[in-house]
């Protein structure tokens, strides 16, 4: 327990997707959920893995946040 500990203390980033990722759920009616594809983005790219899984991760991470926006846009404006 004390190495993760350790390892999110160490590493802003991830520490930023994770308090992103608690934020989201916990304000889940205010945020509507906004916040969970930005932070697990940012937990993909603190999290020692291999670039190319990192870039693919991201893009489909970040092609469902456009999916998502554009259907928000699309069907509830």
């Amino acid at each position: 327990m004390n190495y993760f500990l350790e390892i999110i203390k160490n590493n802003n980033l991830l520490s930023l997707g994770l308090a992103g990722l608690l934020f989201s759920l916990v304000f889940w009616r205010f945020t509507a959920g906004a916040l969970i594809i930005p932070s697990l983005i940012a937990i993909i790219l603190a999290v020692p893995i291999s670039r190319k899984i990192k870039i693919f991760l991201s893009l489909v991470l970040f092609g469902l946040l456009i999916f998502f926006l554009t259907y928000y846009y699309l069907v509830w404006l």
